[in-house]
This record gives C-alpha cells, structure tokens and sequence, in this order.
C-alpha cells in the first residue's frame, strides 16, 4: 500500500513537474505501537462481551449452573440477566456469589519514549440452581 503511494506521488511530481511532498495529502500512518497498545487495551473488554454459562453439579447432587460475567463493560446484573434466560419463569437459587477485582497493566518503551496502561478487570461469578 506505501509502495503505490509513493508511485502516485512520484507519478504526479513528473507530470506536473512542479509538485512537491507538501502540496500532497501525506498518507495517514498508525504507528505500530499505538496499535499494539490499543489492541492490549480493548482486548479484555471484546474478550468478555458477554456472559458464559457451563453447566455443572451442585454439592448436594442437583443440576447448576455456573455464570461467568467478568470483563468492565458488564455488572453483576448480566449474570443476573442470563440466569433468568436459563432458568426462565419458574426461577432460580443462588447458590454461590463472587466478585474480585485483578489489577492489570501494560508498558512498551521505544526510541521516542514510552507508555504505560493500567486498570483492573473485573472476576464476577454466580453459581445457581434453577427451581423446578
């Protein structure tokens, strides 16, 4: 893609004669860096879009179901919302409830200086059985 840019720069600047590098647009350019660190950042949260659940046995032997809703972007209310679309009208227990808050971070270094990222993801987790 750079390749054909600078064929069209040099293709107008011979034609035109009079064309230089500062009358053109100069092409964008995303360093890869930022990229690097933008996707480092945004990966957790597309990561855990949504809420999983996996079924699983309870202690005393019943059926349950264990609901993951971990990530930023969601609350404890999407586990809260899934274990109603699994369980339905009839309901649910809860049997087990945990929230933990895992630091995390990030810093690259380069010539031209460097950054770093920091934050916490957030671990919820409910585990339920459904009424019959």
């Amino acid at each position: 893609m750079m390749r054909r840019m600078l064929a069209a720069v040099r293709a107008a600047t011979m034609t035109t004669g009079c064309a230089t590098y500062s009358d053109k647009v100069a092409p964008s350019y995303k360093s890869p860096v930022r990229v690097i660190r933008k996707t480092i950042l945004l990966l957790p949260l597309l990561l855990t879009a949504c809420a999983v659940a996996k079924p699983t046995y309870l202690p005393d032997g019943r059926q349950g179901i264990s609901i993951a809703c971990d990530g930023q972007v969601q609350g404890m209310n999407s586990c809260f919302e899934k274990a109603g679309e699994m369980c339905g009208p009839a309901g649910y227990d809860i049997v087990n409830r945990e929230q933990q808050s895992s630091p995390t971070g990030a810093a690259s270094f380069n010539r031209w200086g460097g950054g770093a990222s920091y934050g916490s993801v957030e671990n919820r987790s409910i585990l339920i059985a459904c009424k019959k």
